[in-house]
């Protein structure tokens, strides 16, 4: 039973997600924004920043942000909301980063 609601999330914010895509072109030259900046309860470990991933030593300098487009941040934010009710989280292992 507990497999099947885990199931449901993920697939209900798989949806959210396609559903705040949009195509590049519309939006390309608008700014990005921090995730936590939007909802800081998402957990964001960003691997690449430390020594804990699979080279051994960081790629990028420790303290870098998640970046999203400004709609997906707020699509994430949603879903964070919905998640909380079943106590699951959010939690970025990756992301974009200029």
């Amino acid at each position: 039973m507990k497999m099947r609601r885990f199931g449901l999330l993920l697939s209900l914010v798989a949806t959210m997600a396609m559903a705040a895509w949009v195509p590049m072109s519309s939006n390309a030259g608008e700014p990005f924004v921090d995730v936590r900046s939007v909802d800081p309860t998402i957990v964001v470990e960003l691997r690449y920043a430390g020594r804990n991933n699979f080279l051994g030593h960081p790629l990028y300098p420790a303290g870098t942000c998640a970046l999203a487009r400004p709609e997906v941040a707020s699509a994430l934010a949603v879903a964070q909301v919905v998640l909380q009710r079943y106590q699951y989280r959010l939690k970025i292992w990756d992301a974009y980063r200029p």
